[in-house]
């Protein structure tokens, strides 16, 4: 709930000021009311560790069911809301005099990823839980060109990313936080050596001799 209510935070903020300002604002004042929380009961302190960084190995089954559940929910939002948000991230001006509803969209959008978010934290946990979400993406934008490639190469790496970084823990016994941010990281460096043929260069290869 607390995530959802972080998302539409952002998602209003982001309208009066530059997104990543909002989402700055809305970091840090999570992380103060974790601490405040964590203050006045002590009782759950020895937990803090597993939810900053995670414990991908002890999570039940009902667990995984609830996080398969809410990911195909946050899938279904996605599809939704897939062609106003494409054309109001890439033209808002546009879409805003086509009557697009941009807080709208936006805000739902945050909520999305507010809600993937808290499943991706029971994994990774806070600290690290953009390595999860962000790396991927970051990484299929250095490697496609197209919007529907980017999204399956992003969803492609994040499972190859989560299923080696079990195996590496599993042979080496090191967190598997630590592998999944490090592999992700790898990821990101490795795209940056590949050069992504730009638009033009698409257009000549299929316009043909």
């Amino acid at each position: 709930m607390f995530t959802v209510v972080a998302g539409i935070g952002i998602g209003l903020l982001g309208e009066r000021a530059h997104r990543d300002v909002a989402i700055g604002i809305v970091l840090t004042l999570s992380l103060g009311l974790g601490l405040l929380f964590l203050h006045f009961y002590t009782a759950f302190a020895s937990q803090a560790t597993n939810v900053l960084f995670g414990n991908v190995l002890g999570i039940s089954l009902r667990t995984v069911i609830v996080l398969a559940v809410l990911a195909v929910a946050i899938l279904a939002g996605l599809l939704l809301i897939a062609r106003p948000l494409l054309f109001a991230s890439l033209q808002p001006e546009l879409a805003e005099a086509r009557g697009v509803p941009l807080t709208l969209v936006s805000t739902l959008f945050m909520v999305l990823v507010a809600v993937a978010t808290s499943e991706a934290v029971q994994i990774v946990g806070v600290l690290l839980v953009f390595a999860l979400m962000v790396a991927p993406a970051a990484t299929a934008l250095r490697l496609t060109s197209g919007v529907g490639a980017g999204v399956l190469t992003s969803i492609a790496l994040a499972v190859i990313i989560a299923w080696i970084s079990l195996t590496l823990a599993f042979l080496t016994d090191w967190p598997t936080s630590f592998w999944i941010t490090a592999l992700g990281a790898a990821a990101y460096v490795v795209s940056g050596m590949v050069r992504r043929p730009s638009v033009r260069e698409t257009q000549s290869a299929d316009a043909g001799p």
